[in-house]
């Protein structure tokens, strides 16, 4: 989607727009990778389940992978000791990792707010937004805060 608001037209997000970006995938289409988009790589490892250790293992793997390519190539991800990682949109300094999952919290949803609990406990939360969500309390719940 091309930038539109005044803080990704201003930041030089939509220049040259839509050339020199791309997403990517495995054959298996669990794991993608978006490049200069609103920063210079995204990776969204994904799979349907609760198996937690195979799609953050995928991930690591993947970013392993490109940092061991960008240094046979010269290049590195920029990295401080202050900063963490840096990447082009600040709240996504230091570990830029964000982590979302797609949960059904019907009980809970049904007795109490859940954005107010999830907010409490440092995490955001969506209802998501088809008639369904709202009657089976599907969320999506993911870390509130990234910088390291």
């Amino acid at each position: 989607r091309e930038p539109d608001t005044p803080l990704g037209l201003s930041s030089g997000f939509g220049r040259h727009w839509p050339d020199g970006r791309g997403v990517f995938h495995n054959d298996a289409r669990n794991l993608f990778v978006t490049l200069n988009h609103e920063d210079h790589v995204k990776m969204t490892s994904m799979e349907v389940g609760e198996n937690v250790v195979a799609i953050y293992r995928r991930l690591a793997l993947a970013s392993a992978g490109l940092a061991k390519a960008l240094v046979a190539e010269g290049y590195a991800v920029e990295h401080t000791e202050r900063l963490g990682y840096i990447v082009s949109c600040p709240s996504n300094l230091g570990t830029g990792l964000f982590g979302a999952m797609v949960i059904k919290l019907p009980n809970l949803s049904a007795a109490t707010d859940v954005p107010t609990l999830c907010r409490k406990l440092g995490l955001e939360s969506t209802l998501l937004g088809s008639p369904i969500a709202a009657v089976d309390g599907r969320f999506e719940v993911r870390n509130a805060e990234r910088v390291s």
